[in-house]
């Protein structure tokens, strides 16, 4: 998706707060939500050719379940015992390339914040 896309559509549920300039990883955004109750703010990258590369959507302490994002049975499940992560592969629909869900949290049950990537 185009950043030009990306920005029309976050401008209808978020202000923007934080812009860091291109590097050679591309820009990075903050963008606060303005009410959703459940998550505090997302953070996107885009590549040097203006595509968005990364969202994470960063949520509010002990309010959003795994379940809540997907089907946890379906996940792959990796915790050390102080951190979880759950990972989604959800694979190409139509024209919609594939992408990778990633759901991370200090929590069994409650996520901090879940990322999408580009499936490789």
């Amino acid at each position: 998706m185009s950043e030009e896309s990306v920005h029309k559509k976050l401008k209808k549920i978020a202000t923007q707060q934080k812009e860091e300039k291109e590097n050679e990883e591309g820009e990075q955004e903050v963008w606060s939500l303005k009410k959703d109750d459940r998550f505090d703010y997302i953070l996107t990258r885009f590549n040097r050719d203006h595509r968005l590369t990364l969202i994470t959507v960063v949520a509010r302490p002990n309010l959003v379940r795994y379940s809540d994002v997907a089907e946890t049975k379906e996940a792959t499940v990796a915790s050390d015992g102080r951190n979880y992560s759950y990972r989604w592969k959800v694979e190409r629909d139509g024209r919609q390339p594939a992408y990778l869900l990633i759901a991370r949290g200090s929590s069994s049950e409650f996520l901090t914040s879940y990322s999408l990537y580009p499936a490789k």
